[in-house]
């Protein structure tokens, strides 16, 4: 079962919003899930390499700390 959802972006999702996407994605996740855990890496003014560099190490931090593949 998946316990984390990592998502990354732009100054179109720089932190957490109840309001944006972000919080959208989060209602959804939790409602099948109360327990899963959101991580989210966006940040303003980030190109898409950082963000998939942010995301990749969110990926391998979670994987060092012993969590799952199928967990992610």
């Amino acid at each position: 079962m998946i316990k984390y959802i990592i998502t990354g972006g732009c100054s179109f999702s720089n932190g957490y919003s109840s309001t944006g996407w972000t919080g959208a994605i989060s209602r959804y996740a939790r409602n099948i899930n109360p327990d899963i855990e959101m991580i989210h890496t966006g940040f303003l003014s980030q190109g898409q390499e950082l963000i998939q560099k942010k995301v990749t190490l969110a990926i391998i931090e979670l994987l060092e700390s012993g969590a799952k593949p199928d967990e992610i």
